[in-house]
């Protein structure tokens, strides 16, 4: 499985959470188990989904900026670049950045392979 390939896997998999935080917020509007969820408890379900979308879209541009680092997004930019995990996580922490979503730069194939 190329790097193309796992990231269609893994928005296929925030696709799914995502439908069902929309199935737990209609529960929440009309409870039928007594059981209420508030938006903040579901929020974590989809945290990084922004990030993941904006390291799909500029991917060409990061790996170019970034080739075979690491780099940690918040939103929709890079705040924090290494060249291993270990630096990084140093790094971002320093910041005061928590929880952000990490990535290491491969080169994609141009022709994805079966």
């Amino acid at each position: 499985m190329n790097d193309t390939d796992m990231l269609r896997l893994e928005l296929s998999k925030i696709a799914s959470k995502c439908i069902d935080l929309i199935e737990k917020l209609d529960k929440a509007q009309e409870p039928e188990d007594g059981k209420t969820y508030n938006l903040p408890d579901l929020l974590p379900q989809v945290v990084g989904t922004m990030e993941l979308e904006f390291v799909e879209k500029h991917y060409a541009d990061l790996y170019f900026r970034y080739p075979d680092e690491w780099i940690a997004v918040v939103g929709h930019g890079v705040v924090g670049h290494a060249p291993d995990m270990d630096t990084l996580r140093r790094k971002v922490y320093e910041k005061g950045i928590r929880s952000p979503y990490v990535v290491q730069m491969k080169k994609v194939d141009e022709e994805p392979t079966a």
